[in-house]
């Protein structure tokens, strides 16, 4: 699973947009993906940013389109 997969599940079963920082702790809680990085919150910022299906919303927030 990538870790776009995994954001737009964990925003998929939220109830609502979410912050990064809220993302990123249900993808790593649920073991969706295995974070390396020395930032994980950037990489997954940078992800939902750059992703067609997620909409950012207010800093740091996103939801799925």
């Amino acid at each position: 699973m990538t870790i776009a997969e995994a954001a737009a599940a964990v925003l998929r079963e939220a109830e609502g947009p979410m912050h990064v920082r809220n993302i990123y702790a249900e993808i790593t809680s649920r073991m969706l993906f295995e974070f390396k990085a020395k930032d994980p919150i950037a990489v997954v910022s940078t992800v939902l940013r750059k992703g067609a299906q997620f909409e950012k919303i207010a800093p740091g927030t996103f939801k799925l389109r």
